[in-house]
């Protein structure tokens, strides 16, 4: 594989302002472009035109797991937290993929969704409140990214004490570090996440209750 080359400021301000102007860029210039991630060492491929983006998702060669696209013998020992974190649904392929999202589709049905309509509405007043006569928010940090939170969080039956914790973890599965003392922040507040999910699955295991996390034991 070729040493990914710095050529695009994916993280930088400028490109948070206008995103869009180096996304054009890069279609036009590098279409297919290899390039490190935000710790200036992971390599990343980034495919920017639509065709190529549909052609890859089609090709059944193109895989998440590292194991179905190398021997097992040529990959390094993977770390215990990465084993533990990285066993969902979105990092399978193929027939395991399937048989996980078809025990999803079990649990999270039309009906379910559907009764939960006047408890989004309700969340999402609640979120607007603060603001009425203001006359401005900032619309991502105030309203379009807690709401989906607050709602995915009570539809899977988090308890109300512990969604602080589980918005930690959450970034904190999504953040890319910048440094070693970061990354040790981190890793340590990831650590903490499959164990808190694991005792909450027993507990519905032993007391199932009418929430999305049940439906899923269930299923």
């Amino acid at each position: 594989m070729p040493e990914p080359e710095h050529r695009f400021d994916l993280y930088g301000d400028a490109f948070k302002r206008d995103p869009h102007a180096t996304f054009a860029s890069m279609r036009r210039e590098a279409p297919v472009w290899l390039q490190a991630g935000l710790d200036g060492a992971t390599p990343i491929w980034f495919v920017t035109r639509y065709a190529d983006v549909d052609a890859m998702l089609r090709d059944k060669r193109f895989v998440r797991d590292a194991a179905l696209a190398h021997d097992p013998a040529d990959l390094p020992p993977e770390p215990e937290l990465f084993r533990r974190i990285g066993q969902h649904m979105l990092a399978r392929d193929g027939v395991d993929h399937q048989r996980l999202r078809g025990l999803v589709s079990q649990a999270f049905t039309p009906r379910r969704v559907a009764l939960m309509r006047p408890r989004i509405q309700a969340i999402a007043e609640g979120l607007l409140a603060p603001f009425e006569g203001r006359g401005s928010m900032e619309l991502i940090g105030d309203f379009a990214f807690p709401l989906p939170t607050a709602v995915i969080l009570e539809m899977l039956g988090v308890p109300g004490e512990d969604r602080d914790r589980v918005r930690v973890w959450g970034n904190a599965l999504l953040a890319a570090p910048r440094d070693a003392e970061e990354g040790r922040r981190l890793e340590a507040q990831l650590t903490e996440f499959p164990d808190y999910v694991a005792a909450l699955v027993e507990e519905r295991r032993a007391r199932p209750q009418d929430d999305l996390l049940s439906g899923l034991v269930a299923a």
